[in-house]
């Protein structure tokens, strides 16, 4: 364990951090859910958590900095400039791009057809194009295709300053990063404090920023924030208090209180840091439960989960449709089950025979090349 901030972490790192990937399998179920049961916060609790669900990509947006931040620091500062930044990209590009390519179009059909509503879309051939280059949230708004696809598009400007932000944040400077860090939390309570809104109505606190500057704000500034939890969690000995097991216990109490309050989304995203720290540590009960099978293997098809899932909006009202004509108790809810349970199974699918092999194919593909060329 590194006592100080000199230089890179001494820590052995793990190429996979489980308890992590298991966190994250739940924050885009719980996304699924809130979009599928499409209710509001009228309802008792615990229902009326799901519409906070949202707050579950900015999990998504800490959980990206920390884990490219402990992948590439090395990665990158073995190579000159230009090549880490085109290896960084072109792997990145083979990680997120064909299963996004994929679902949008597919969304793009459904919403020609009028059979997707959801966000109601511009659908214009130059939505398409915009959506398709990854760059509808901040040229285009309002235009995102596959609904959670706007946070991609935030994710990919991320990932597009992420080298640069590298020195900064990572570098040897901890006040630079700290600094750094800190404003960008401002800039988050700012920004929500200004453009909060919650169902398109003003919500003050909220970080609810889906389209335009803001949106993107929001991201790149949770972006930076993972980034820095990684920094600290890697040099830092004192993190590891954070993985004992009544920290968190406070920690999550914590989250359980503020996701009542979208006033105070902004500290539920600072809470959400630290408890992303305590857990990469991977000691606690927390995080033991996050490393089991199902957990682990909702992680590994999580991003499948986030994007297919919007494809079959249009089979949950249909099932909604049919339950009621039948008269079925609790149709609408029955409804919402199959089709999480049909978009397991689409994910379970596009992640085996879509996601995996074509990043595997891109990411040969870039190896040969290098081959070739060294």
């Amino acid at each position: 364990m590194v006592l100080s901030d000199n230089g890179k972490g001494a820590q052995a790192v793990k190429p996979e951090i489980r308890s992590l990937t298991g966190l994250r399998g739940i924050a885009a179920t719980l996304v699924m859910l809130d979009h599928y049961a499409a209710i509001d916060f009228s309802y008792p609790f615990p229902l009326d958590m799901l519409p906070h669900m949202y707050l579950a990509v900015d999990m998504f947006m800490l959980l990206s900095g920390f884990i490219l931040a402990m992948t590439y620091e090395d990665r990158l500062a073995s190579l000159s400039v230009r090549e880490g930044y085109r290896t960084f990209l072109l792997r990145r590009i083979a990680r997120l791009y064909p299963l996004y390519a994929v679902t949008t179009v597919v969304c793009f059909v459904l919403c020609r057809m009028g059979w997707l509503t959801f966000l109601n879309p511009d659908n214009s051939y130059g939505a398409l194009v915009a959506n398709l280059l990854a760059v509808q949230t901040w040229l285009w708004p309002g235009s995102s295709l596959n609904g959670p696809g706007w946070s991609i598009s935030a994710e990919w400007f991320a990932n597009l300053v992420f080298p640069l932000l590298v020195p900064v944040i990572l570098g040897r400077s901890l006040a630079l990063a700290t600094w750094s860090s800190g404003l960008a939390f401002v800039g988050l309570v700012v920004s929500a404090i200004m453009f909060g809104q919650l169902f398109d109505v003003p919500a003050s606190g909220a970080v609810n920023m889906i389209s335009g500057p803001q949106a993107l704000g929001r991201c790149v500034t949770e972006f930076v924030i993972g980034m820095y939890c990684w920094r600290v969690r890697s040099r830092l000995a004192w993190t590891s208090v954070l993985a004992d097991n009544r920290i968190q216990a406070g920690l999550l109490f914590c989250l359980a209180i503020l996701i009542q309050f979208t006033m105070l989304d902004a500290a539920f995203v600072l809470i959400c840091a630290l408890l992303l720290i305590g857990l990469s540590f991977e000691t606690s009960i927390l995080s033991g439960m996050l490393q089991s099978g199902p957990l682990s293997y909702l992680g590994k098809i999580s991003y499948s989960i986030y994007l297919v899932h919007i494809t079959l909006l249009p089979v949950r009202d249909g099932l909604a449709g049919l339950f009621e004509s039948y008269n079925v108790l609790g149709a609408w809810t029955l409804a919402v089950l199959c089709t999480a349970l049909l978009a397991l199974a689409l994910a379970t699918l596009s992640w085996r025979y879509l996601e995996q092999p074509a990043q595997g194919y891109l990411q040969g593909s870039l190896r040969a090349r290098y081959v070739r060329h060294a």
